[in-house]
Formats: C-alpha cells, structure tokens, sequence
C-alpha cells in the first residue's frame, strides 16, 4: 500500500466533489486545492497480507530496514541484517489452493531492483498477447518503459505478419493490444517535460496542451542572445533550444494510425474528475491518484509503492506485491473499470474477451469525449469519473 496514516489521504470510492470527512485544506495539507474547502478527492489502493511466505519477505523488508536505522546495531555486515528468529505469526501456511505472490522491491542499499525487472517481463509479456494493459499510477514519468512497450510489441508484430500469409489471415485480424492509462495532471510542473515525454512516445501529447504550446512556439520562434567578446560590438548569436524541447523534439512520435497499423495498440489516456455542486453553480475537481497498479489480461496485476518513475525503479526504497490470480484479477478490472465508468455502456470489459476489451476500449474514449463536452458546457452531471487528460501549464526546467 502507499496510503500513509494521516487524514489527507482519506476518501471512498464514490470520489464525492465535496466531502466534509476530507480533512480540510491547511498549510500541510498533501496536493491543496485552496479553492474548496476540503482536500481533493483521492484514490489510492491496498492489499492485506496475513499469511503464506509472501508474509515472511515483508517481515524481513521491515526488520532489515529497522536494523539498517538502528545506531546501536553492533555489526555493520549486512549480512547480517534480518537473522534474528522469525515471528510465530509469520509462519502461517496459505490454504491451499492459494494463488502465488511475490514481494519484490527497489531497495538501492541492498542492490535490489525486482520492481523493474516485474515491470519489464510484465510488459514484455503482454506485448505478445492481444488482450489489455491498465497502468493507474500517480507518476507516468518512465519514458524507458514506453520504448520497451513498443519496441517488444513491433518485434511481436513482425512475428505475426510473417505468419499471417500463411495462415491466411487478412489485417483485419491483426490483435490489438490495448492501452489504459489513467494519470493525475502532474503534482509540479517540473514534472510536466517528463511526462509529455512518456505519454510521446506512444502518441499521447495532445493532453499536455501547454507544452506542446510551448514546444510549437521555441521550434516555429526561434529565441536570440547578445553577446559581446570584449574586443567589438555585441554580437547577435541564435539561441540554444532549452533542453527539454531538444528532447521531445527527439521523440518519434507516433499517431493513432501508426501505433496500430505497425504496432498494433490503441492507446488512451484519461484523468478522473468529481462532478458536483460548488456555491450556486456545478463544478469540475480533479480526482487525486496516487495509486499504482499495473493490470494485464485479467491475468497478472502488481500493486504497492512503485510509481512508474526513474526514482520508484531506482533510487527510492519502495515495494510491490505482484500475482499471477486470474480470479481476482478479473474481479478487479470489472470492479475498477466499473467504478470509473458508473457502468456506462460496456467499459467494465465485462467476461474480458478480445471483443469486449476492444468494445470496452471503444466506450471508454467516447465516455471521455461526452464527459468532456459536459464539461465544457458546464452541465450538471457526467457519468463517471474518466475524462481526457488535459493540462494547460509548461515548463521548460525537469525534475531529475
């Protein structure tokens, strides 16, 4: 989980625009809103551990990090770190039958860096398959991970075209591998670059208004500078390109068109937003995620600390639980995509066949579009809480 005990990170699942059990705005208050006079709606997730060896891998996380802090530790070996006795408690056996688990981490002190590697085979592996990938997380900054997307996926592709004459297959069946991705607007915008960059490279800029504004303006504007060697007249010299829009410019972009003639996926990015009545009139209010899930195929999911950032893969202590459970994955897509859909139309991906995914798919992007029409035209009531991602803000200076 990454819910931290503290009032701000209280919420249900109905994300109501205004709540009077949301701790109410304060200097210290996580994501402000000064605007209203609660916190923003919040979503997160977590799960419970209370037996099997999946208990023992946390148990050990946290004594070793308890020992790691302890100034009295006489032995510095980190070998050493975690050998005391195990817990009664910890030694519960799973019923059988129990789906299985793994921690994993990113622990830099002990070299550990699972939660990459899960993120990458996961990835991997859904790219050989025509079904779906649900990514909710609060940072989508991992440029990496999206190359490797694509770049499994087209090697995946190319197995498949080479196959497909021979098999006598047209185009038309060509699996399609889905894309969700649900993202808060960035917390700060110097974490706006590198999110334009990830949602680049699989063709979904278009929701970061404001730097692709800003990225038009440097490329089509050229900036100069004055500078003078002491020995004559200042001199006009062209500017250089901030470093973040030589970057993006870098991206190869792909459209709509291309993502799913060459590599077969359709993409969509979506915010969530709370409808509801502010004074006399209604009002829209961004829905604060901090979740991290990772959902593939009504097969695997993983859930816990991780955001899909550098840091969280890297540099960060985090930990995750993933499992390979078709059961409560499923239930989990259903209740989820449910959830953020109120059920409208198909998007809850209903038995999770090729057909209700791409019908799923097909209903969430024209969810998206109607709720942003509502907003627009400032009507009363949406369906749901999914809308396009839209940000207006730029910045030419990115967190590392």
């Amino acid at each position: 989980m990454r819910l931290n005990s503290v009032a701000d990170y209280w919420d249900t699942g109905s994300h109501h625009y205004e709540d009077p059990r949301r701790e109410r705005e304060s200097s210290r208050s996580y994501m402000p809103d000064n605007e209203h006079a609660s916190m923003k709606p919040f979503r997160d997730y977590a799960c419970r551990i209370d037996r099997g060896r999946a208990l023992l891998a946390l148990h050990q996380n946290f004594i070793k990090a308890w020992e790691r802090a302890d100034s009295n530790r006489k032995s510095t070996d980190p070998s050493e770190l975690g050998t005391r006795p195990m817990p009664e408690y910890c030694l519960k056996k799973a019923p059988a039958g129990s789906p299985r688990m793994q921690i994993l981490r990113t622990q830099p002190e002990e070299q550990d860096k699972t939660i990459e590697d899960l993120y990458f085979n996961a990835t991997d592996v859904a790219t050989r398959a025509a079904g779906y990938l649900y990514a909710e997380n609060q940072y989508f900054q991992w440029e990496e991970w999206a190359q490797r997307l694509l770049r499994v996926r087209k090697q995946s592709m190319a197995q498949w075209n080479a196959s497909r004459a021979s098999a006598g297959l047209s185009l038309e069946k060509m699996p399609v591998l889905h894309v969700f991705i649900v993202i808060p607007m960035p917390e700060k915008p110097e974490m706006i670059p590198r999110t334009y960059d990830t949602l680049a490279t699989l063709g979904q800029q278009k929701g970061m208004q404001g730097q692709v504004a800003l990225i038009k303006d440097f490329n089509e504007n050229p900036r100069s500078i004055r500078v003078a060697d002491g020995m004559g007249p200042a001199a006009t010299i062209p500017a250089p390109l901030p470093e973040v829009v030589k970057h993006a410019n870098q991206i190869t972009k792909q459209d709509a068109i291309k993502l799913e003639s060459q590599f077969g996926v359709k993409v969509c990015t979506a915010m969530l937003n709370a409808c509801g009545p502010n004074g006399k009139s209604f009002d829209f209010r961004e829905i604060y995620i901090h979740s991290k899930l990772l959902l593939i195929d009504d097969t695997f999911f993983t859930t816990g600390s991780a955001n899909m950032n550098v840091r969280s893969m890297a540099t960060d202590s985090e930990i995750n639980i993933a499992t390979v459970d078709p059961n409560s994955a499923m239930d989990l897509r259903k209740r989820i995509w449910g959830q953020l859909s109120e059920k409208w139309g198909s998007c809850d991906g209903g038995g999770g066949s090729r057909n209700e995914i791409r019908d799923a798919f097909d209903d969430w992007t024209s969810l998206m579009e109607n709720n942003a029409k509502a907003r627009d035209k400032n009507l009363k009531i949406i369906s749901g809480f999914l809308l396009p991602l839209l940000d207006k803000r730029s910045s030419t200076s990115r967190l590392s």
